[in-house]
Order: structure tokens, then sequence, then C-alpha cells
């Protein structure tokens, strides 16, 4: 198939996932990233409904049986945070990456850019509800974390300065 054949992934997927649970015991944290790697596939399809039943088996699964700071967990987490968003239900999203955002940092450390991708996607959220401090507040945090970690050439600090930007034109701060 070409680039971006998403149904052809989703039954490659869907036949990787029928294979873990015949084979017990894979590691529930394959299963996790399965569901949520099929459901990440639909959402790129605009397949809410089918999404949100993958990434929903995949947050049931993971809460059963992994650690809340299990890298599989989080993902899903942060998969839900992004379906919410995509949906306009930024008070939810904010609910999920919130909580993503407390286990990236007990695991990965405060200064790790998936922390910082968590609180640009926060800052996009209280954007959009019109809070411009919030959102200031996180994008500084994440401009912060990318410039230390990749640099000033970093296409991520570019989207930074952009986000920055953006957000001090919508307060009228111009």
């Amino acid at each position: 198939g070409s680039k971006g054949d998403y149904a052809s992934a989703i039954e490659w997927r869907q036949k990787a996932l029928n294979l873990q649970w015949e084979n017990k015991p894979t590691p529930w944290s394959d299963i996790v990233q399965t569901h949520s790697s099929i459901g990440r596939y639909y959402r790129k399809m605009g397949l809410f409904d089918s999404c949100y039943t993958y990434f929903s088996q995949a947050l049931h699964y993971g809460r059963q049986q992994l650690s809340p700071t299990d890298p599989a967990l989080l993902e899903v987490i942060n998969s839900l945070g992004i379906y919410y968003y995509l949906l306009g239900s930024c008070d939810t999203a904010l609910i999920y990456y919130q909580e993503v955002l407390t286990g990236w940092m007990a695991t990965q450390g405060p200064n790790d850019p998936k922390v910082a991708n968590v609180y640009n996607n926060m800052g996009i959220c209280f954007g959009l509800q019109g809070n411009y401090e919030r959102s200031l507040e996180c994008y500084n945090s994440a401009l912060n974390i990318r410039w230390e970690y990749y640099g000033d050439c970093h296409p991520s600090v570019a989207a930074s300065f952009l986000n920055l930007g953006v957000n001090h034109h919508e307060m009228a701060d111009y």
C-alpha cells in the first residue's frame, strides 16, 4: 500500500491484536499499544466512533493491568486528550493532559520533550477557551524545555515561538 494507507494499517494491526490475544501471556503493554495504534489510525481517518472504541479499550486494559506511569498507558491517555481536543471538548482534553503531564514528569523528569508536548497541547486548549494567561504559561513551559533540550535551531522551538506569537495576538498584546 501507499503511505497513509490507514485501512491496511488497521487490518494488519488488527491481525496482530488477534494474535496477541490468542497467544497470552502477551505483555499487557503490547495489547494496550496495539489498541491505541488502531485508534490513532481511525482518528487520522476521521472515524471518531471507532477511534474512541479502541482508545477506551486501551485505557480499560491499561488501567487494569499497568502501572499509572507505564509509557503505554500514558500514550493512551495523551491520545484521548488529543481525541477530545479534536472534538472541541477542551475541558475533558485538559483532564487527560493533566494526568499524562503528571505521569511523564514522574517518569521522564520535568525537562523531557514529552512534557513539553503536553504543555503545548494544554496551551492550545487554554487558548481555545480564551484563557490566554494559562495558555501563555503552558507555551512558555514548552518553549523552555524545548530550548534547553534541542537548542535554538529546532522545529519544535520554532513551533513554540509561533504559538507564543499567536497567543499574544489573541490577547491583543501587540
